[in-house]
């Protein structure tokens, strides 16, 4: 532990404004200054010495940050953000679904939906049929986590008889995952599809 460090540490911390403990060590003063920092990063403009925090390890790299920059609000970064991340929640997945869940076997497939306030709503029908099928990634990663209870029976080993019932989770779904269509396939589907619409 070096002490001109530590004092380098302090004056840090005085500059922006963090109540530390005077036994507090190099370490402990490096994570409350990245804690800091991370949660205001203009606060960066008031640190001594730019080279200081590069080799705490709990502190984020010191980047330099132009003064005349302006901080965005929380609804002009979903305006700048927003379209992006739902893009990437929209790409299309290709697999083939099958229900796993005994509640639902007779289902032909169910509607699903997941959104949240800053990527809105995305709502869809999947078929059961286990046939080729595009889902929206968010969909798709929802499906991946969903389970559901599956009972089974057990004989007791006490030797009263009877059967006990017992239920584990499973996965909701057999997601199996396919290859993107290639160029050839896509022409062929939008030929079919336009001699559909067309009543052909």
């Amino acid at each position: 532990m070096s002490t001109e460090n530590i004092t380098r540490l302090h004056a840090q911390c005085n500059k922006l404004g963090i109540e530390y403990h005077h036994r507090a060590g190099e370490e402990k003063l490096r994570a409350m200054i990245g804690s800091c920092l991370a949660a205001d990063p203009t606060k960066a403009g008031l640190l001594i010495d730019g080279n200081l925090l590069e080799s705490g390890p709990a502190a984020p790299k010191q980047q330099r940050i132009d003064k005349n920059a302006k901080a965005l609000t929380p609804k002009e970064y979903a305006e700048l953000m927003g379209p992006a991340t739902r893009k990437s929640s929209n790409v299309l997945k290709r697999c083939r679904v099958m229900c796993m869940d005994p509640l639902k076997r007779e289902w032909p497939g169910e509607t699903l939906s997941v959104g949240s306030a800053k990527l809105g709503t995305f709502k869809k029908f999947i078929p059961f049929d286990g046939e080729p099928y595009h889902i929206p990634k968010i969909i798709y990663d929802m499906m991946k986590e969903r389970q559901c209870t599956v009972f089974y029976t057990v004989k007791q080993k006490d030797g009263r008889g009877g059967d006990i019932r017992k239920g584990k989770l499973v996965p909701a779904f057999n997601i199996v995952d396919l290859p993107p269509l290639t160029g050839k396939e896509l022409d062929d589907l939008a030929n079919q599809q336009a001699l559909a619409k067309a009543g052909l």
